[in-house]
């Protein structure tokens, strides 16, 4: 299944320009968010006195999701901290599992002496479903209260990395952040402060570094 949260917005995230994410790092830090909503909108997790767990048996078979839950429990943390982990691996598992779907082509090459990765949308009009989706949600009427869990995550995400049609400081996204501290007041601030988080994350490990839309990919070399 790619209905998925962390599927969406990294098809939102896609730029054919560079061969993949507009950036990889901050795509990563956005992707690596969206697995925890979207275990948490499963109930999977739960907080409880500022600790994040996992809650309930494992019951989801999508392999980024499945992998995610793990290293929650091996490793109870907040919100916050669970958004910051195993960025670069979310973000390659991602890719891999939209590449089985037959949605994305991937190629490892060598760019000078640092390896690449480039990434191909096989079919576009994927992504630009995704983006009519979430334009809907921001110019649709009525209280954020009446919007689906699924659908307010995915627009708060959209607006919080300001990916088009979304733009940081929507007064909507903002409302559609605020739809998810239904789920977990605590989540809803980690969203909230994503913005901030997604500014920093310049630089992806061990990964190849886009900078933006139109730009030549620069590999970063592995630590």
């Amino acid at each position: 299944m790619t209905d998925a949260l962390p599927y969406l917005t990294y098809l939102l995230a896609h730029d054919p320009a560079v061969h993949g994410p507009f950036n990889r790092a901050r795509t990563a830090a956005l992707v690596r968010a969206a697995v925890v909503v979207e275990l948490a909108l499963r109930g999977q997790l739960a907080e409880a006195d500022g600790v994040v767990r996992p809650t309930g048996a494992p019951a989801d078979r999508d392999p980024v999701l499945a992998a995610a839950r793990p290293r929650c429990d091996a490793q109870p943390a907040g919100w916050a901290q669970l958004l910051r982990r195993d960025r670069a691996q979310t973000l390659r598992a991602v890719e891999d599992r939209l590449a089985a779907t037959g949605l994305l082509t991937v190629e490892e090459r060598q760019t000078l002496v640092v390896p690449t990765r480039w990434v191909t949308l096989t079919t576009p009009e994927a992504a630009d479903a995704v983006r009519r989706r979430v334009a809907a949600l921001l110019a649709a009427p009525g209280p954020a209260r009446r919007v689906p869990p699924d659908d307010a995550a995915l627009a708060a995400l959209a607006a919080a990395a300001g990916l088009p049609p979304a733009h940081r400081g929507h007064p909507r996204g903002a409302a559609m952040t605020r739809r998810l501290a239904d789920v977990a007041p605590g989540l809803a601030q980690a969203i909230r402060n994503l913005p901030a988080d997604l500014a920093q994350s310049t630089r992806l490990l061990g990964e190849p570094h886009h900078e933006g839309p139109g730009g030549p990919p620069a590999a970063v070399p592995p630590s």
